[in-house]
């Protein structure tokens, strides 16, 4: 978690880098110089506020807990480096904007005023280069980023209709199910019914042979009493 703010937090001084850098070279060339530099200042208290954060996360004792002596000594090497960038972007920025007097053509096709031959703007130059390809890269990071994305939002849809075939599968044999047991208790009644019945049938014809069999022996009865007489 401490890296991934960490890495944010470079992630974002790269653009305000790249930012800087982009609006001094047109601060440059623009008559509307004041309000550029109002813009600029408060582009780099946004940096300076980034490097402060970074220092402190770094510093942060619950967070140094997390990391080796010598991740923390290559965060802050790192923190150093970024300050001399800030550093010599400020020097520009002064030099370019803040304490130019004289006024460019409005024709020229040069980025800055000075060429990029010129020593004296050659650090600009190659800091500008660099803050562009570390934002280049910054830019296909998020483009893989919002590539997994998807591709994860896809698998994950994927996942939910399987899942859904998958519930309608239960719901259907949970119903089945239910049909059955109906069906079981259905069958369970009639058996009972049947049973029942063929008690009172036993009952019914166990009646009549005691019936007829006290009839037999009253009929023989009288026929022996009659003899007897």
């Amino acid at each position: 978690m401490t890296s991934d703010i960490l890495r944010n937090y470079e992630q974002q001084f790269g653009v305000l880098c790249a930012d800087i850098t982009n609006k001094i070279s047109i601060s440059a060339n623009s008559s509307d110089r004041k309000s550029s530099i109002t813009t600029i200042e408060g582009l780099f208290q946004d940096a300076l506020e980034i490097i402060e954060q970074m220092e402190l996360e770094v510093r942060d004792a619950n967070s140094s807990k997390k990391r080796t002596q010598e991740q923390k000594e290559k965060y802050l090497n790192i923190i150093n480096s970024y300050k001399a960038e800030l550093s010599q972007l400020e020097k520009e920025f002064d030099r370019q904007v803040r304490n130019k007097n004289s006024s460019m053509s409005s024709n020229t096709n040069f980025e800055i005023q000075l060429n990029e031959n010129n020593p004296e703007d050659s650090e600009l130059f190659d800091l500008k280069r660099k803050n562009t390809e570390s934002l280049n890269k910054m830019n296909r990071n998020l483009e893989n980023g919002y590539r997994m994305v998807l591709e994860s939002e896809e698998t994950g849809n994927n996942i939910l209709s399987d899942l859904f075939g998958q519930r309608e599968q239960m719901t259907r044999a949970r119903d089945r199910l239910r049909e059955v047991n109906n069906n079981l208790g259905k069958s369970s009644r009639v058996v009972g019914t049947m049973t029942r019945k063929a008690l009172q049938n036993k009952l019914i014809l166990f009646g009549m042979i005691v019936f007829l069999i006290l009839t037999i022996v009253f009929v023989i009865y009288l026929v022996i009493k009659k003899k007897m007489s």
